[in-house]
């Protein structure tokens, strides 16, 4: 799994392309063929600037913020989606239970 931090610019140009969304967003997971034994499971962009702002706007630390979305990122590496209510809670419950686990 690659990590990497991105600006708002970049985040914006990543969303554009690949999703067709005109706005930059928080975390992006771009997941890593399925046929690839041993490989890498994907990319993860952060957009940091937006990552702080929205912990501010949650009233979070930084860092709990940033290591939520990046655990958000990897279960999108691995198949899980909330783009329909049973999948949502099950990918933000599984969620929920690794963050406990990382406190």
């Amino acid at each position: 799994m690659d990590l990497c931090a991105i600006d708002e610019r970049e985040s914006l140009r990543l969303n554009r392309r690949f999703r067709h969304k005109a706005r930059p967003g928080d975390v992006l997971t771009f997941g890593a063929p399925p046929a690839t034994p041993g490989g890498s499971l994907g990319e993860i962009y952060l957009c940091l600037p937006l990552i702080r702002r929205d912990a501010r706007r949650h009233g979070l630390p930084f860092n709990q913020w940033l290591a939520e979305l990046t655990v958000h990122g990897i279960l999108h590496a691995l198949g899980y989606h909330h783009d329909e209510p049973g999948a949502e809670t099950q990918m933000f419950n599984l969620q929920r239970a690794l963050m406990r686990g990382l406190r």
